[in-house]
């Protein structure tokens, strides 16, 4: 593979031809949502919504029990939607957007600790990480609500390495959506965390293959 070019010819087609196997293709964030829809807290369900909040911050869909890819392969960036145009500057070069208000990195430019580390000072009752986070879960709440208005789904999944944060993060989040969404889609969606953790992914991806 040393010598291959791939900016012409899509990716998937240089592995297949060189491997000689069939190869698939997607997103962390897709995948992360097949693995829970075939075997964690979605399965079962038929319209699904799984937030994948790390670094970034992606959604994977699932309408009437399909993965929805949309026109280009692109639906899902959920990241990428402008909340406050005056917000911090996103890698992907717009200000305010979710990704850059809410994500695994967002937090880490605020204050300086990864997830792990910002959950520890909150538990010590540290005032500049209890304030981040409380930042960050009326921002992940708008998302949700966003999420619930726009989709009515019966399941949102949260997982990713922020989720890890736990309730402290989340539950403040989670009554946000259910108090500012459209009260019959707030009242009925459950919103919980990915059953299969870090591997819902992995997982997925084996999914996808057979």
């Amino acid at each position: 593979f040393t010598h291959l070019t791939y900016s012409q010819q899509p990716i998937r087609d240089v592995f297949q031809e060189k491997l000689g196997i069939p190869v698939f293709i997607d997103n962390d964030a897709r995948m992360m949502t097949m693995g829970e829809f075939r075997f964690g807290k979605a399965k079962g369900k038929n319209n699904i919504l799984c937030l994948n909040i790390g670094a970034g911050l992606g959604l994977g869909m699932i309408f009437d029990g399909k993965i929805y890819q949309g026109a280009n392969g692109f639906a899902g960036e959920f990241g990428h939607m402008i909340i406050d145009p005056s917000g911090f500057k996103c890698g992907c070069g717009n200000f305010g957007d979710f990704e850059s208000m809410a994500s695994g990195t967002s937090v880490k430019s605020r204050s300086g600790l990864d997830a792990m580390a910002i959950h520890i000072q909150a538990q010590q009752r540290d005032k500049k990480a209890l304030a981040t986070i409380g930042e960050t879960a009326k921002y992940l709440g708008i998302g949700l609500t966003n999420l619930i208005n726009i989709f009515d789904p019966d399941t949102i999944i949260i997982g990713g390495g922020l989720s890890n944060i736990g309730n402290i993060l989340l539950k403040p989040a989670i009554d946000y959506a259910k108090n500012h969404a459209l009260s019959i889609p707030a009242k009925s969606v459950k919103i919980v965390r990915a059953k299969l953790g870090s591997k819902s992914g992995v997982v997925g991806a084996a999914a996808l293959c057979v």
